[in-house]
């Protein structure tokens, strides 16, 4: 009995080490693929990254995903993962394997427990059908291995679009996209991608899509860098079904309007009413004493509601279907989508229309004009029908109507505002009478993001040089001051976000009397407080002293160090306003102020100004950054730009102390 079971042993550790080595032939095949020429010092290099799409006549997809990565130094091994999502109600995982290979032979294998199932819930949803399994190689891979990992999914598709991008941090060498059609479908394409990008293959009369590109260059993450994706090559496919496929499930968008349609028939029935909605509206309006003021009664409601999300049924649909106004209203939560169905039943008790927008919530993302499809967004809002009384810097004029673009998920953001994730993106528009996609604004200037910082200082005969600030914060700078003051626990906390207004040179100072402000009919937040700072003046040769007025920090403009770059720079647009008074000590008087400093550019424009009243020095400075995308070739200008305008900002005055005058203790001697 003992020899047997030894027998047994032995044969299933050698059966053991026969399977571990068995290199499946796409991984030896990628493996041996031409060396990539942009490796630079890339940790890893993805040798394959392939995905395979076929459809069938009804409109189910099974995709495979095949994935291989070569781990170039140690920490590369952080690369060693694998991940696949699914619908849980319509979808089916049919395949999830891995491997290490190392020196050509499968040293590991993943077990079917490898892979561990998550929800993709989060925190701010009850439920939802989306899960991700996931697989974690990090610990065992070392350098010199290649982990590859493949996935088999099937499950119906929602529409007849892809969209496909070839988003990777790492340089790859190759990268598939193939997508195949029944017999007398056919394929159609738009591509998103560089002119110098190779382009895709159509083939078997339109019913074969195949996409490849060599040799990518390795991302490098940069400041105020775009996301990757951004930039990234993509694709959009359409499927086009016979006109006899009756069995084909996909909603078939051929136009925004298709899109338009199919939303609306979705909606139909959800922008109800009743006696508590009526009385609700009633309620927050009947003191408000014009259109405007109730508009945002009611904006400010629906904002403060409760986020949160029902993420089921998402392959029927219900992503994009919000849950009945008067449901809402009655639970006191929601999603994006139900927040703005809330919203547009209760604009339409005061007999005011309004009309859902789709939107994409990611800051940059290009919704593509020529690929009508839902899968761009992820994210609504509502569009409100104003006349002309109204001047809003988010009111956007179509050919038909003036609307005024509103948020109602970001409690941060005031009516007439938008976030900075929407300015510039385009919405899809569901008016019901031919939907378009329109352009949001993005909002800059005078109107746009702003600071408004006042700062008067005075030395004390004890050597304290005392001073007070108030921030005016008005736009999405208002919003993120907002955002900031609403985390707030203690006092300290507040005195934290008080200090951080105030430049290095201050960073001694003590903080007090923190106040803190917000009027949502101007959309300005603002911060007031006292400091503090010892040793501020500087004792100079001569009978001399110097005082800096560089007091404030740079709030939201850059500065970039480094010489070159690889990657554009997105700028966020900001407009700063700074008037410093400084009361001169008993005993001093001005020896020479900073002269007038001014630059403009396509970047932006900084002047400063600085002059005497009687006994107090008064230095004014603005500083106007403009929001948009920088290309590589500009940086050099930008730099310098942003540079000489951080330059401009150091601010001394020079002062002369009388002989025989009391010199405050904060004066302290230099050497000669």
């Amino acid at each position: 009995m003992k020899r047997r079971i030894y027998f047994l042993s032995v044969l299933g550790a050698l059966c053991a080490s026969l399977a571990v080595g068995a290199v499946p032939a796409w991984i030896k095949a990628a493996s041996d693929s031409a060396q990539n020429s942009n490796l630079q010092d890339a940790p890893a290099v993805v040798l394959l990254d392939e995905v395979t799409v076929d459809v069938t006549a009804r409109g189910v997809a099974t995709v495979a995903h095949r994935k291989a990565i070569k781990v170039l130094k140690e920490r590369g091994s952080q690369w060693a993962h694998g991940a696949v999502a699914y619908n849980e109600a319509t979808d089916r995982v049919r395949t999830t394997n891995a491997w290490i290979v190392r020196a050509g032979e499968d040293v590991k294998s993943a077990k079917k427990s490898d892979w561990v199932d998550f929800t993709e819930t989060s925190l701010l949803s009850l439920c939802g059908d989306i899960r991700e399994k996931r697989l974690n190689f990090h610990s065992f891979a070392t350098s010199g291995d290649v982990f590859a990992f493949e996935t088999v999914t099937e499950g119906p598709l929602l529409e007849a679009q892809l969209a496909q991008h070839f988003d990777s941090e790492l340089p790859s060498i190759r990268q598939n996209f193939h997508v195949t059609v029944p017999a007398g479908f056919r394929i159609e394409h738009v591509v998103h991608a560089a002119a110098d990008i190779e382009r895709p293959m159509i083939g078997d009369g339109g019913r074969t899509l195949s996409w490849i590109l060599r040799d990518r260059p390795m991302w490098i993450d940069e400041p105020y860098a775009p996301d990757s994706m951004r930039l990234a090559p993509a694709i959009g496919v359409m499927i086009v079904p016979e006109s006899a496929a009756v069995q084909f499930a996909p909603a078939v968008f051929k136009t925004w309007s298709d899109v338009g349609a199919w939303q609306e028939k979705l909606q139909a029935g959800q922008c109800d009413t009743d006696p508590a909605l009526t009385a609700k509206v009633r309620a927050l309006t009947e003191s408000a004493p014009d259109v405007l003021s109730k508009i945002r009664a009611l904006s400010v409601f629906v904002q403060e509601l409760r986020y949160v999300s029902n993420e089921k049924d998402i392959g029927k649909g219900y992503g994009y279907k919000p849950r009945q106004a008067t449901v809402v209203l009655e639970r006191a939560y929601g999603d994006c989508k139900d927040k703005s169905n809330l919203l547009r039943a209760m604009l339409r008790e005061l007999g005011i229309k309004s009309y859902l927008a789709c939107a994409r919530s990611e800051e940059n993302f290009e919704v593509w004009p020529d690929f009508p499809s839902l899968s761009l967004f992820d994210h609504a809002i509502v569009a409100i029908e104003v006349g002309p009384e109204l001047s809003f810097p988010s009111i956007v004029e179509t050919k038909d109507r003036r609307l005024l673009f509103f948020d109602p998920t970001d409690p941060h953001t005031m009516l007439g505002d938008l976030p900075q994730s929407l300015q510039g993106t385009s919405v899809a528009l569901m008016t019901g009478e031919g939907e378009a996609l329109v352009t949001l604004p993005n909002i800059s200037g005078e109107a746009g993001p702003g600071y408004r910082r006042v700062v008067s200082l005075k030395a004390l005969p004890e050597g304290l040089v005392v001073g007070h600030a108030k921030i005016s914060a008005t736009g999405q700078a208002g919003a993120d001051l907002r955002r900031r003051l609403l985390l707030v626990a203690n006092q300290n906390d507040l005195d934290q976000i008080a200090r951080k207004f105030l430049s290095d040179a201050l960073r001694s100072a003590h903080i007090e009397k923190v106040h803190k402000a917000d009027d949502p009919r101007t959309g300005v937040c603002e911060l007031e407080f006292d400091f503090g700072v010892p040793n501020y003046l500087q004792r100079m040769p001569g009978s001399m002293a110097v005082a800096r007025l560089d007091l404030l920090g740079h709030a939201g403009i850059p500065n970039f160090s480094p010489k070159t770059r690889k990657n554009p720079v997105v700028l966020r647009p900001v407009v700063i306003n700074d008037e410093i008074s400084f009361e001169l000590p008993p005993g001093m008087s001005v020896d020479d102020l900073p002269g007038k400093s001014a630059k403009k550019t396509s970047y932006g424009s900084y002047e400063r100004f600085c002059e005497q009243r009687e006994n107090v020095v008064v230095l004014k400075r603005r500083a106007d950054l403009v929001g948009g995308r920088v290309d590589v070739a500009e940086y050099p200008a930008l730099r310098q730009f942003l540079a000489d305008s951080a330059k401009a900002e150091r601010a001394t005055v020079l002062l002369k102390v009388s002989a025989g005058a009391p010199v405050p203790a904060s004066v302290t001697a230099t050497a000669n």
